[in-house]
């Protein structure tokens, strides 16, 4: 593969998905600044959809069980903070 078409470690930068104002809609807890340009917010971006469409959907279960997989992977390449398992996305 083509190390350009790699997404793990790349910052969004066009098009870039908008978080949520209202307070319906927000993100719990501190988010980084960057939240909306990286692999991470994208990712909490999609939970929070895919959990409006089905609730029960384990989606952020498989997004940890490949990080786990590839060991190698810096989550903090993909803009996780230190405490990832730990934001509200990702709580159980």
């Amino acid at each position: 593969m083509c190390s350009s078409w790699r997404l793990w470690n790349r910052g969004i930068t066009v098009n870039r998905p908008i978080i949520p104002k209202r307070k319906k809609y927000e993100f719990y807890g501190d988010q980084p600044e960057n939240f909306n340009s990286t692999v991470y917010g994208v990712i909490s971006i999609i939970d929070r959809l895919l959990k409006k469409i089905n609730s029960s959907n384990h989606f952020t279960n498989k997004v940890q069980e490949l990080i786990s997989e590839y060991p190698s992977i810096k989550t903090i390449d993909m803009g996780f903070t230190e405490n990832w398992k730990d934001g509200p996305a990702w709580k159980k």
